[in-house]
């Protein structure tokens, strides 16, 4: 499949985008910006034959769209792998086949490699899992990669929106099947956890038991929700039968100038844009 580029974007306009691509199971979604241009954001999304092994569909469409192997300002790999730990960083063994045992300790099908990026000023590190092919072959193929996991840009941008708030807040993303939660209180993560998850009711069930087990007020304190439109109205209207401060995602009014596309890309995609902008 050709991915469907802006005019804009070419090889010898390339170096001017910040660009993100990420390999999520079914595919992989590839967007970017000019941080200086107004409406220069666009976002594409390539599904995937998962009849194919992964690593040999990223080579076909990576060899199929020449607009990959481009040289950019800046170009990060987004892993989406549901297998993380989030480790004090005083405890974290350097040894990375150490780490690889810890991944193997805590999941039964971890994948092949373990990849590893701090949290939260360096006091805590995520690791997260990568298949060993599929790293390889974006380091030999892309230009310069930085990898990250989705969560990482996600908590950066929920901490900073917890920096001024009065009162502890419980961050959520829906998407698909699975459900994101995270709670601070200020600056000061106190909790971050996945859920696999198909039915509002059990969506709804997860996030009272979270609220209840951290302690939280349901006066004061906040519950922010971000999910498809029809399921975050519905988990919204559910949840203010037992939280008074409940609320969907916001962002800030500048983003959206760089282009109507920003609504389209995923949650995490947009944490990064901000985090980086």
């Amino acid at each position: 499949m050709i991915i469907s580029i802006p005019d804009t974007l070419t090889a010898d306009s390339s170096e001017r985008y910040t660009m993100s691509i990420r390999l999520w199971s079914g595919g992989l979604s590839f967007s970017g910006y000019i941080s200086s241009t107004d409406g220069s954001f666009f976002y594409r999304e390539v599904p995937f034959d998962r009849g194919v092994p992964y690593v040999s569909a990223l080579k076909e469409h990576f060899f199929a769209n020449e607009c990959l192997s481009w040289r950019y300002k800046q170009l990060n790999i987004v892993c989406s792998s549901p297998h993380y730990l989030v480790v004090p960083s005083a405890l974290l063994p350097a040894d990375g086949e150490t780490q690889q045992a810890w991944m193997r300790k805590a999941f039964v099908q971890p994948e092949s490699a373990c990849l590893s990026e701090p949290l939260l000023d360096k006091r805590a590190t995520l690791l997260y899992g990568c298949e060993e092919a599929v790293q390889a072959f974006c380091l030999r193929s892309f230009q310069r990669p930085r990898f990250t996991h989705y969560l990482v840009p996600l908590l950066a941008y929920w901490r900073m929106q917890s920096r001024e708030a009065l009162y502890r807040c419980m961050q959520v993303w829906v998407a698909g099947d699975r459900m994101d939660v995270a709670c601070f209180e200020r600056e000061r993560l106190l909790l971050v956890n996945t859920f696999v998850v198909r039915q509002s009711e059990e969506m709804l069930y997860y996030l009272l038991y979270v609220w209840r087990q951290m302690g939280f007020n349901v006066q004061v304190d906040v519950l922010c929700l971000q999910a498809a439109p029809a399921l975050r109205m519905t988990l919204l209207e559910q949840a203010r039968r037992y939280i008074r401060n409940v609320q969907g995602a916001t962002f800030p009014s500048e983003l959206y100038l760089l282009g109507e596309e920003v609504v389209k890309a995923p949650l995490d995609l947009i944490a990064l844009l901000v985090c980086e902008s």
